[in-house]
């Protein structure tokens, strides 16, 4: 009997915390989204983006401008509210194996799934992320904005996250065979990942790689943010949570792999001085070393006021920021914006 009713009460409580966050379900519209003239010219370059751990790919959305993009995933449409245009064609493939998606449906007698349910749909909510749900270009009835994370699929940057990555470039080499080069972006951990990749894979036809926030040893970044004992206790703890994440096996850290990295491809690296997780001085370090080991360009720029969840939230970061990308396409011969004035990127290059 007291199963029964606790069954009785965790289903009542589902229905309703659902019913209470009801007003932020993605919404079915008719809205049309025009998509804006960014005056980049005739030259066509798609962007590889991957995302950070914990997030959906609608991460991206802050980095294509305002005017958002259609999911391949789910054929919703996805729009940062604050968004910074920084992508021409972003190109994201399918949804990574480890993120798990809902249909409403399931969610309403399991308390567990209404949890996850509920803390995916405010991270996004947090982010002013929104996802509109177009009926005509729904592939399924599940929605990008409530998910949940597989543990025992996350690597962190390490092997799953390798094979994702591989998967991208690949879905777009046989979708665009004609294309001259491709940028990749990372963020946070898809910033590692897309660092591991290419010294993994050694890509061809890459014209640039942008990584933001990039955790460049997982260990190294704990020790230096908690202490020796806080820090090597977090990492086992993670170890331990994550199944897959096992840097110390075949070297999978980016401090690891510098002189696997492709020599002659340009790098430019985005920091914060209020980044938490990845400090600025060990970035910095890092870089030294990996400038010196390599005859392509390195790029460097720093950030004020930017936390690590949330780059390029300020007014003076978004447009330094944006400013400083597209100053960068244009020195490297890459569709740009048309701007009054550009920066001289040549400032913010790593000399060694």
């Amino acid at each position: 009997m007291r199963a029964l009713m606790e069954i009785i009460f965790f289903a009542f409580i589902s229905i309703f915390l659902v019913t209470v966050f009801m007003n932020i379900l993605p919404k079915n519209t008719k809205r049309t989204f025009p998509i804006e003239d960014k005056n980049y010219g005739s030259k066509n370059i798609q962007t590889i983006f991957y995302q950070g751990k914990g997030s959906t790919q609608t991460q991206a959305s802050k980095y294509v401008g305002r005017h958002g993009f259609t999911s391949p995933t789910t054929g919703e449409r996805i729009i940062h509210l604050e968004g910074i245009d920084l992508i021409q064609n972003l190109f994201i493939g399918k949804e990574l194996d480890e993120i798990e998606l809902f249909d409403y449906s399931e969610i309403y007698f399991s308390p567990i799934k209404c949890f996850k349910f509920l803390m995916g749909g405010m991270k996004h909510w947090w982010n002013k992320i929104k996802v509109y749900n177009q009926e005509e270009n729904n592939t399924t009835t599940k929605t990008l904005f409530y998910f949940s994370i597989h543990n025992d699929l996350v690597s962190i940057g390490g092997k799953t996250d390798l094979i994702e990555h591989k998967k991208k470039y690949d879905l777009w080499r046989e979708n665009y065979p004609n294309d001259d080069s491709v940028i990749l972006f990372g963020v946070s951990r898809g910033a590692a990942t897309t660092f591991s990749a290419m010294a993994e894979y050694n890509y061809d036809k890459v014209s640039l790689v942008i990584l933001e926030g990039f955790p460049v040893h997982f260990k190294k970044l704990l020790l230096y943010n908690y202490g020796y004992f806080l820090g090597n206790f977090i990492y086992k703890f993670l170890k331990w949570w994550y199944p897959n994440f096992n840097p110390d096996k075949n070297k999978q850290q980016p401090w690891d792999r510098i002189h696997e990295f492709p020599k002659n491809v340009p790098v430019v690296f985005i920091s914060s001085l209020k980044d938490e997780l990845t400090p600025h001085l060990l970035i910095d370090d890092f870089i030294k070393e990996f400038s010196a080991s390599r005859n392509g360009s390195t790029y460097f720029i720093t950030l004020i006021d930017a936390y690590h969840s949330n780059y390029a939230t300020t007014e003076f970061d978004k447009i330094f920021y944006f400013y400083f990308i597209h100053s960068l396409y244009k020195h490297l011969g890459l569709p740009h914006r048309e701007l009054e004035k550009y920066l001289d990127v040549n400032d913010y290059l790593v000399h060694h």
